[in-house]
């Protein structure tokens, strides 16, 4: 079982699912956005898609004291500025929201 959806007491769930509103999403609604936290003893990463045909601003999950989200990709940039190289992830200004555009997908980490 790669993704356990129960845990002992203490510990953290290596994937947290989250719709455009950073709660639980609703499965049986047909939104057009996906995303989800990935998260590991180094770090988390929150991967993100919008396969709707507006744009979408997105809440984004609350990271723990001292922990920032960055961006390492996002398709909507133009190359080479979609992917970042490792140690040049930029930080985001804003760590609670995050404007996703139509037919995008974004992989932020933390650090």
């Amino acid at each position: 079982d790669f993704f356990p959806d129960t845990f002992e007491k203490g510990t953290v769930a290596e994937i947290t699912w989250y719709d455009r509103n950073g709660k639980n999403p609703e499965w049986n609604n047909n939104d057009r956005f996906l995303s989800y936290k990935l998260s590991g003893d180094k770090g988390d990463f929150y991967i993100a898609t919008n396969m709707d045909i507006y744009d979408l601003t997105v809440t984004l999950p609350t990271l723990p004291a001292g922990k920032s989200w960055y961006r390492v990709a996002d398709t909507s940039f133009e190359s080479p500025a979609d992917f970042c190289e490792a140690g040049t992830e930029e930080l985001l200004l804003d760590q609670k929201r995050y404007v996703l555009i139509s037919g995008s997908s974004a992989i932020l980490m933390s650090k």
